[in-house]
């Protein structure tokens, strides 16, 4: 959540920030979503490790890896996922639409991502 108070500082100084994450901490900012970037309309970019999803061998990481995209659906974060090297020019127009909107956006990266690279 620190994090973004940093990358809101960041924009109004006048630069493009992201931020990389797991999608457990996604749950920690939800609150500074909604009361920072989504009230000032700061287009903030999150970069995703999708822990939880398919594949995921941790049963602890299943419940928020489930949730992650609705938690973000809730809180108006549009999120694209990932999940193939030729998926990654969504990236681009991803990050084009967060600052026109003016809105956060989640790329979410899953599990069986690091197996197509590896």
């Amino acid at each position: 959540e620190e994090g973004l108070g940093i990358l809101a500082g960041a924009f109004l100084g006048g630069k493009r920030p992201a931020i990389v994450m797991q999608n457990s901490g996604m749950g920690n900012c939800i609150n500074a979503i909604c009361s920072l970037l989504n009230y000032y309309s700061l287009p903030i970019v999150f970069i995703v490790s999708h822990r939880g999803s398919e594949g995921e061998k941790i049963e602890a990481q299943k419940p928020m890896g489930e949730a992650t995209r609705a938690l973000l659906e809730s809180v108006k974060v549009k999120s694209y996922e990932i999940s193939a090297l030729d998926e990654l020019h969504l990236i681009e127009g991803g990050v084009i639409e967060c600052y026109r909107q003016q809105r956060p956006v989640a790329f979410l990266i899953p599990i069986s991502f690091w197996g197509e690279v590896s």
